[in-house]
């Protein structure tokens, strides 16, 4: 797949149809879904899927227990699932955790494993975020939330240090600069960039819809 990819995030696989064509990959919220599990089993879309069952303590609505990795893995080998996102935190802490990336591994599922600090941190933490999620999975990610100028240049720093030392990631304000902050995710070289789909509240503040993006992000695809 071409990088940097697109994709939009739903909580419903009914608004797959309407996305085919316009990105790459269909994130779908699992902890914000009133879809029956069954539901992805049956996705026939042209377009690949990334699974997310994200924990409450990490911005979602999946509480912390064994139920939310089942219910992940109980459509790792769906047809049409590209990858799955799991949590630094959950990865470095449990077990549980670890077995699921692994069994996606060995079903040749990419692990996105992400971080969701909820303030603005530090650029030594975002790298060494990436720097854990890059080791543990296939592509790192760091969504965090940015109020000035100055902390989008540390997050773009860290991304692009992070680049320079040929690590997949994808990283992203939240906040006023979350356009910015893909805009330069796709010019330097991110792996995923994030949007919402057209006409729909973002699952983030400040989320761009992928209309406005695609074209920034098509462009960065030619080099």
């Amino acid at each position: 797949m071409d990088t940097p990819a697109a994709v939009a995030t739903i909580d419903s696989i009914e608004e797959t149809d309407r996305l085919d064509g316009l990105v790459d990959l269909i994130e779908l919220r699992l902890d914000l879904s009133n879809d029956p599990i069954e539901r992805v089993h049956e996705y026939n879309g042209s377009t690949p899927l990334i699974l997310t069952n994200r924990l409450e303590g990490e911005g979602g609505g999946a509480p912390d227990n064994q139920d939310r990795l089942d219910t992940l893995r109980s459509v790792l080998r769906a047809d049409g699932v590209w990858g799955i996102d799991l949590e630094l935190e959950a990865l470095e802490q449990h077990p549980a955790a670890q077995a699921l990336s692994e069994e996606a591994n060995a079903e040749d599922v990419q692990v996105i494993v992400s971080a969701h600090p909820p303030t603005t941190i530090s650029v030594d933490l975002m790298r060494q975020m990436l720097t854990e999620g890059a080791a543990l999975g296939d592509i790192a990610k760091l969504a965090v939330p940015v109020e000035t100028p100055t902390q989008l240049a540390d997050l773009t720093t860290a991304t692009s240090q992070l680049i320079e030392a040929g690590l997949p990631v994808a990283t992203m304000a939240i906040g006023p600069h979350a356009l910015a902050s893909r805009i330069i995710a796709a010019g330097i070289g991110c792996h995923l960039v994030y949007a919402a789909p057209p006409g729909v509240e973002p699952a983030v503040t400040g989320q761009p819809s992928i209309t406005t993006l695609k074209p920034v992000i098509d462009t960065a695809k030619l080099g």
